[in-house]
């Protein structure tokens, strides 16, 4: 049997690192020069035609971080200077960590939205080979990020109780602006239709489970009208203005569970019949 030669090893780990770091940035920066040519990101006519609680969830993320360009600049310029990063030893390291939260983020949205398995896959190869080259580096970043500043245990004891006592109490603000702030159910929440030939160009209007006095017409061309809404007893009453109300748009009653009387400042009434209830 042959020994093997000394520092084949390392020559061997030399190369592996340099095909690892070169997969990588080209990856990297064909997704960044993707974006900057317009490859990825681009939406369809008929996704944006689609009603948003219709859209999947692979266009709704492709939209999204399409619709900046600032942003998707953005994402374009750390995955093109990254991944040429990467390339230079002297510079591998910041490269692999300027890029690796970002990649987990991709992998993330990726898996939570349903984005295509291949694409999918990429990103966790490429968050492999991220950890790969950071790896031999561990060491020295654990101890720069984790300072030893010689304190008592009595003060960790303390900042341990400090932080579970910050978190109960945002926990606990957070809680009550969702569930008794954001969220004030009435017996009108849903979705509602302006029936009848009085309209008042209003084709559908909305009242608000998850904002709490939010009311929203829609316009039949389609333009959204937010306003602010009580009902006390059966009787509705709109503002202008979300919480801080302002003139009063209109002003009606209840007929029963699936009709609402609407009548505006500008004399115009409107039927409205009940579509759907809350979603949530």
């Amino acid at each position: 049997m042959s020994e093997a030669r000394p520092g084949s090893d390392s020559v061997r780990e030399t190369i592996l690192r340099g095909v690892v770091s070169w997969s990588c940035a080209g990856l990297f920066m064909l997704y960044g020069f993707a974006k900057v040519t317009g490859s990825q990101f681009t939406v369809l006519d008929s996704r944006l035609a689609t009603p948003l609680e219709d859209v999947s969830g692979f266009w709704l993320t492709w939209y999204f971080f399409g619709y900046s360009d600032l942003y998707k600049g953005f994402v374009a310029l750390v995955e093109i200077v990254g991944g040429g990063l990467l390339v230079f030893r002297r510079t591998a390291l910041a490269g692999a960590l300027v890029l690796l939260p970002a990649t987990v983020n991709i992998v993330l949205v990726n898996i939570a939205f349903g984005v295509d398995l291949g694409a999918t896959v990429v990103a966790i190869v490429l968050a492999f080979g991220l950890l790969y080259l950071i790896g031999p580096h561990a060491r020295q970043l654990l101890a720069v990020v984790f300072v030893d500043h010689g304190s008592t245990r009595t003060a960790r004891l303390a900042t341990v109780c400090g932080v579970v006592l910050v978190g109960v109490l945002t926990f606990s603000y957070t809680y009550w602006v969702a569930n008794f702030n954001n969220r004030s159910p009435t017996e009108i929440d849903g979705t509602w239709e302006v029936v009848g030939e009085a309209t008042e160009g209003i084709s559908q209007v909305f009242f608000e489970r998850n904002r709490a006095f939010w009311v929203a017409f829609m316009d039949e061309d389609g333009a959204l009208r937010d306003h602010h809404f009580e009902i006390d007893g059966g009787r509705i009453r709109i503002w202008q203005e979300w919480l801080s109300k302002g003139d009063l748009v209109a002003e009606g009653e209840s007929t029963g569970p699936e009709a609402i009387e609407l009548r505006f400042a500008n004399g115009a009434r409107a039927t409205l019949r009940r579509l759907s209830g809350p979603r949530s």
